[in-house]
């Protein structure tokens, strides 16, 4: 017997995707209405509810099951099959679960059966007529894959030694009844086969791994003519393709000791061009300052302007001569 539990957070999501919202009550055609979330108990002809309080109604039905299934469950389960059987009674009535073929295989310990037995339970009542609904197929394989899932992680089933053949009947299952009904259709048995391990046939095995060569045009057009330095070859198995790879620092030649750097005559020539800009500026501040109106000389604002365009051409003109350093001298 399983004490209660909670369903994870996930599967509330799952189930509110799988059922969709309904603002309004919706009748269900058998005198009964559903609203939110499919809530039902309390749902009269005029609720109306909003998406918090259907989450809440999710919940509480949600417990309910909880507390239903630990009195009805006697083999211990997973996180995993709890959650999967939680939507899953939720889907089909704790009614028609008590009854069903997969309490009964639960308890018998057999949960692998009650996995496949979920699957029965895709049919509905449509337009008055039983059929399967593709939505309730994808419903209960979406619940039998989470009542499988290990908690530790899946179990790995090779195919090479497990080989999967036809050999069960074909299940059809009216969700309205108690008991399944079980059509036997006429299967082609396919007797199994493990492939040999020593057989060649049947698991071929690569025993040359060494490339054929390329023909000499193909060589002449992939590779260089000639070897280049600090080449790396990307593929072993193609070794005609190559890339030349970029130089690494070490491989960089050091300037003799005393040589005279080249020049970048574009760079000298817009430093020059800086140079005298700042000069003129220089200039024409000097000019201002020592103007022969007295008046001038004396006012104020051109005292402020001729200190600005002072200040801001010997800026440029340091500017220019660092520069200029940097360039003759690159390792300063």
């Amino acid at each position: 017997m399983v004490s209660s539990y909670q369903i994870s957070s996930e599967t509330i999501a799952q189930i509110k995707l799988l059922e969709g919202f309904r603002a309004r009550a919706t009748p269900l055609g058998d005198g009964r209405w559903a609203v939110g979330y499919g809530h039902v108990a309390s749902t009269k002809r005029t609720s109306i509810v909003t998406r918090a309080q259907a989450d809440l109604l999710l919940r509480y039905d949600l417990n309910v099951i909880s507390e239903a299934l630990s009195g009805l469950v006697y083999t211990p389960l997973n996180l995993n099959q709890i959650d999967a059987l939680g939507s899953f009674v939720y889907n089909i009535g704790l009614d028609a679960f008590e009854g069903s073929a997969v309490l009964r295989l639960i308890n018998a310990g057999a949960l692998l059966e009650a996995a496949t037995a979920m699957e029965q339970w895709c049919h509905a009542k449509v337009s008055g007529q039983s059929q399967e609904v593709d939505g309730l197929i994808r419903r209960r394989a979406m619940e039998k894959a989470l009542f499988l899932k290990p908690e530790g992680g899946w179990v790995p089933v090779p195919s090479r030694l497990v080989v999967p053949y036809a050999d069960a009947p074909c299940l059809s299952h009216d969700s309205t009844g108690d008991e399944p009904v079980i059509e036997v259709w006429d299967i082609v048995e396919v007797t199994p086969t493990i492939a040999e391990i020593d057989e060649p046939a049947q698991m071929p095995l690569v025993a040359d791994l060494t490339p054929e060569p390329q023909s000499e045009a193909l060589s002449d057009a992939i590779s260089p003519s000639e070897p280049a330095v600090d080449e790396t070859v990307l593929f072993p198995a193609t070794p005609s393709v190559v890339r030349r790879a970029a130089p690494s620092k070490s491989t960089l030649r050091s300037k003799p000791k005393g040589a005279v750097p080249k020049l970048d005559y574009g760079h000298l020539a817009i430093l020059g061009l800086i140079a005298l800009g700042a000069l003129a500026a220089m200039g024409f501040a000097v000019s201002l300052a020592t103007d022969t109106d007295v008046a001038v000389r004396q006012n104020p604002q051109t005292l402020a302007r001729a200190w600005a365009i002072g200040i801001t051409g010997l800026l440029a003109l340091s500017v220019a001569s660092a520069l200029l350093f940097r360039m003759l001298n690159p390792k300063a």
